[in-house]
């Protein structure tokens, strides 16, 4: 099966955020970050889109890898700490 590497890079970064949730280095901040990490990477996936679309430069191998490995993890970050801060109704 073949894999991009970008997408090799978010798998990864998915299991980071995971890891990085259970550990709770924020703890009630959590959210804020996770989501400041997100629209960060976002933002670096989006730059990255349109400079190789205008032909700036052509996108490197590491880069789609970093690129997609904080996407990954962000994103992960992002959905576990928002769904840790959520209330169960008794």
């Amino acid at each position: 099966m073949a894999v991009c590497t970008r997408s090799l890079g978010i798998y990864a970064g998915i299991v980071a955020g995971c890891v990085a949730t259970g550990l709770d280095w924020f703890g009630g901040r959590a959210v804020f970050w996770a989501t400041a990490a997100l629209v960060g990477s976002l933002g670096a996936n989006g730059v990255d889109f349109v400079l190789e679309q205008l032909d700036v430069y052509s996108n490197l191998l590491y880069l789609r890898f970093a690129l997609g490995l904080g996407l990954g993890f962000a994103l992960a970050w992002f959905v576990f700490a928002r769904l840790s801060t959520r209330r169960v109704k008794s």
